[in-house]
């Protein structure tokens, strides 16, 4: 017993020790992350960072700006994947000044540096320029602004016919110049909030995870030795209709709810350290006592005066599934939104299928309808909106509500 209790008094000087240790070494994880960041090397800076976050999960407990730091190495790396919008929304949400004490550009010349990038991919040259004159010296901007001056013409000559399927576009373009680069920048037509860019050596370029049967915007940059070389192409195509999803899945009930988003944060104020959302929750299992009304399919939304970031009440897509076959238990639903007024927005969630019960998913839309609101210049585009369900990329229903003047 004595040997035991000798035994258990040991282990628990050890693990104390080590846990002294590891406290003790903070530093000198956050010593090796600074200077991977002062050389540049942001993705080594990132797995640092990472194994600082295993150790110390509360971000009370991490010093030294680290969490800031990991954002703008973010930041740079979606820069190098040409991710503008991306970081874009990660320099605009760090302070001007940071960082201080480095050489690396400050985080307002990289967010109007990214702003430029994103405009030359649009084919939005003078925007462009303005931008890069805003931020002169950072990064090769000097460089761009004197290619951008010199108007040089675009020597992409030819883009074939497109290939296209539901959820797909295959590009191909003849280039008589000698560029090496391309950077290919697509989004629903009139959604320029929802831009993705890739990039590739070749001529040619499969573009996937589209919305059905929906218009796209495509611009084509070409790059030389790192560096722009030419205005952008643009061209608008077409993805195909889908199939009807009718053979794999029935729609029991579909819902719009509109809902109190203070109450929403109050019921899950109690909730630490999870992504459990106790409101969500009620509201499926039918305890939800008020703070809710049902919209009717073709009934009124109605928004608020300004933002989505500023409304008292916000917007749920509830939807109860029935499987038509036995083959398979995951299944991947789309929620599109496509408001009248233009622009297309989609959101792709997993359900799981349990076909012991009935299987429903219900989803926030107020992200989706923010986006809508940036995209139309900050006013929201009243009329009719229509939303579409896919399940597995095939149509399984479409409605359509009203977005309208809050009363």
């Amino acid at each position: 017993m004595k040997r035991a209790i000798c035994i258990f008094v040991l282990l628990a000087m050890l693990t104390g020790t080590a846990s002294a240790m590891q406290v003790a070494d903070y530093p000198g994880y956050l010593s090796r992350m600074l200077e991977e960041f002062k050389y540049g090397y942001f993705e080594q800076a990132l797995n640092i960072y990472d194994e600082i976050v295993k150790i110390w999960p509360k971000a009370t407990d991490r010093k030294g700006n680290v969490d800031d730091f990991a954002q703008y190495c973010r930041a740079r790396v979606a820069m190098d994947e040409y991710d503008f919008n991306q970081a874009i929304n990660l320099f605009s949400s760090l302070t001007a000044g940071f960082p201080e004490g480095y050489d690396q550009p400050k985080a307002e010349s990289l967010s109007i540096y990214c702003m430029g990038q994103r405009y030359l991919s649009f084919g939005m040259n003078d925007e462009a320029l303005v931008c890069f004159l805003q931020c002169n010296g950072t990064l090769d901007a000097a460089q761009l602004i004197s290619q951008l001056t010199q108007k040089q013409e675009d020597v992409i000559v030819k883009l074939t016919a497109p290939l296209t399927r539901n959820t797909s576009i295959t590009l191909m373009w003849d280039d008589m110049g000698t560029n090496d680069t391309y950077s290919i920048t697509y989004m629903p037509k009139g959604t320029t909030v929802r831009s993705k860019t890739v990039k590739t050596s070749e001529k040619y370029v499969i573009l996937d995870n589209l919305i059905p049967e929906t218009d796209y915007t495509v611009y084509i940059t070409p790059y030389k030795e790192g560096s722009i070389a030419g205005a952008a192409h643009s061209a608008d195509f077409s993805t195909n209709t889908a199939e009807s999803a009718s053979g794999i899945m029935r729609l029991e009930s579909l819902r719009m709810y509109c809902y109190d988003i203070h109450h929403k944060n109050q019921v899950n104020s109690v909730l630490k350290n999870t992504d459990r959302d106790y409101f969500l929750d009620q509201l499926k299992n039918g305890t939800l006592k008020g703070h809710y009304t049902v919209i009717d399919e073709g009934g009124d939304m109605q928004m608020p005066l300004g933002s989505m970031k500023i409304a008292d009440d916000g917007f749920i897509i509830g939807a109860v599934f029935r499987a038509k076959t036995d083959s398979k238990n995951t299944y991947e639903v789309r929620i599109v939104l496509r408001p009248e007024g233009g622009g297309t927005y989609d959101l792709v969630r997993q359900l799981n299928f349990d076909r012991t019960r009935m299987n429903g998913l219900y989803i926030y839309l107020d992200d989706m309808l923010q986006e809508v609101y940036e995209s139309s210049g900050g006013v929201w585009p009243y009329g009719i909106m229509f939303l579409d369900i896919y399940i597995d990329d095939s149509l399984l229903t479409r409605t359509q509500y009203k977005l309208a003047v809050k009363e």
